[in-house]
């Protein structure tokens, strides 16, 4: 499951281009030597990463209390359907809901305090700027938070979203140096990456839902009710022993 966080993280990365793009290009690492831009890059990821840590340990305790009781398999089977009907079937209303957000008094205290971490003098301004960037709303973001919720731990919700942000900083750390360069080339279209990827994630929350005893990808009923039960106990479930034929 980790692994999957940090390939989705890199490969969602496309569409974080194109809406975080702009701020990452206009990070002020002009006239100033390697190790200096360097410092300013890797600050603001670093903070975009403790970011989503921290909401993926507010997410894995949620899904702690599914998952003991028990419902982390019908949990998971309800997000992934969700996921896949939301871009199979757009709600009807879906630009008024985006217009609240973006003209709410949040997100204009949000941006403007992005704005004035812009100009920031010193490594602390650059690592709160990675902060705030991370509360921005993005729907990747919320993709991944639904994987943060099915780990059923606090901290492995945490883990989750950390190795999340860690796929998406070659191309973050990237942007600012091309100065986007890559993206115009590209043509990055994030409106049309999100939905591709919420779709074969939701697609794996089912599977894994269903419960058909595939590896790794959708576990038997009886294996999650063992380690549901392991969680709950503290304890670590024995291996089997072979009974000798004397």
């Amino acid at each position: 499951m980790f692994a999957t966080a940090l390939v989705f993280g890199f490969l969602g990365s496309l569409h974080c281009a194109g809406m975080c793009g702009p701020i990452t290009m206009v990070l002020p690492i002009e006239n100033r030597s390697a190790l200096g831009k360097l410092s300013i890059v890797g600050l603001y990821n670093i903070g975009r990463v403790i970011t989503y840590a921290i909401i993926g340990l507010v997410f894995g305790m949620f899904g702690m209390g599914i998952h003991l009781a028990g419902l982390h398999q019908g949990v998971s089977l309800v997000v992934g359907a969700i996921m896949v009907l939301s871009v199979l079937f757009p709600l009807v209303a879906p630009k008024t809901f985006k217009s609240s957000i973006a003209n709410s008094a949040w997100m204009g205290w949000l941006r403007a305090k992005i704005r004035s971490l812009l100009s920031s003098k010193n490594s602390l301004g650059f690592l709160l700027l990675g902060i705030m960037n991370g509360l921005l709303p993005c729907g990747l973001v919320y993709v991944a938070l639904a994987g943060a919720l099915l780990t059923g731990s606090a901290l492995d919700g945490a883990i989750y979203m950390a190795l999340f942000g860690l796929g998406t900083i070659p191309m973050m750390a990237a942007l600012p140096l091309i100065k986007g360069f890559m993206v115009s080339k590209m043509k990055l279209n994030p409106s049309k990456i999100l939905p591709v990827v919420t779709i074969i994630v939701g697609a794996l929350f089912v599977l894994r839902g269903l419960g058909m005893d595939i590896p790794y990808l959708s576990p038997h009923q009886d294996t999650m009710k063992l380690e549901q039960q392991n969680t709950a106990d503290g304890e670590v479930a024995p291996a089997p022993t072979k009974k000798s034929c004397h």
